[in-house]
């Protein structure tokens, strides 16, 4: 990987980080969790992880301050 892929591979994350929800695809480039993992960390009854979905083809969108919070409180 040459110099200039890094940079657009960076520039690309942090677009995607200063965004206020992220799509499934967009969590999994981000935080390294599989589509499936993270259905089951939906899933969980105790402490599972916040998302919203809409009601037109069902996408489910995360709150990028709400994962966060999340990940911090999963490692206390």
């Amino acid at each position: 990987m040459n110099n200039k892929e890094e940079i657009d591979i960076a520039t690309y994350m942090a677009k995607i980080q200063a965004k206020k929800y992220i799509t499934v695809k967009e969590f999994e480039e981000i935080y390294s969790v599989s589509k499936t993992s993270q259905q089951n960390y939906r899933g969980r009854i105790y402490d599972p992880l916040p998302y919203h979905q809409k009601v037109f083809r069902g996408k489910i969108l995360y709150n990028v301050q709400e994962v966060e919070q999340w990940f911090e409180n999963q490692y206390k």
